[in-house]
C-alpha cells in the first residue's frame, strides 16, 4: 500500500491546524507527538508536508519535488546510481527509506564541506596573524 500523503497547507484550515496541535501537545514524548506537532506546525507557517511510509515507492517527480531540485538532475541521479530505484514496467520508482537515505548522505557531505571550509579559514587566519607577528 502506498500511504504517500502531500499534505498542502492551503487545502487546511487553521481550526483543523489548531485542533490537530492541541491533541498532539496532549500525547505523551513519543514520535508520534513529534510528527504530528511537525506536520502542524509547518501547515501553520504555510509549508507543505510530505508524509510517507518507510516503504513508499516515490515517481521521480515526486521526489525531485521533495529534494527541491529538478527533475533533469535527479534523472542524473538515477542513471549514475547515486539513488537506487526499480522499474515498474518502464516507469522508475526511488523508495521513501531510498530517498531518506540519500538526503542523509548529502547532507553530511554539505555540512563536512562547509566545515572544511571553515577550517581552512581558522588555518589561513592563523597563517596570516603568524606572518604580521614576524614582521
Amino acid at each position: 500500500m502506498n500511504s504517500t500523503l502531500d499534505v498542502r497547507a492551503s487545502d487546511v484550515s487553521k481550526v483543523e491546524v489548531e485542533k490537530v496541535h492541541t491533541f498532539a501537545e496532549g500525547l505523551d514524548d513519543s514520535p508520534l507527538r513529534t510528527a504530528l506537532m511537525t506536520i502542524t506546525e509547518n501547515v501553520s507557517t504555510d509549508t507543505d508536508t510530505f508524509v510517507m511510509g518507510s516503504q513508499d515507492q516515490l515517481t521521480p517527480n515526486q521526489a525531485a519535488k521533495i529534494l527541491k531540485m529538478s527533475r533533469t538532475h535527479l534523472r542524473k541521479l538515477l542513471d549514475d546510481g547515486e539513488i537506487p530505484h526499480v522499474l515498474v514496467g518502464s516507469d522508475r520508482r526511488i523508495t521513501a527509506t531510498d530517498l531518506k537515505a540519500f538526503e542523509t548522505k548529502r547532507q553530511a557531505e554539505r555540512k563536512k564541506l562547509a566545515e572544511s571550509f571553515a577550517h581552512h579559514d581558522t588555518i589561513q587566519d592563523a597563517a596570516i596573524d603568524e606572518l604580521v607577528d614576524e614582521s
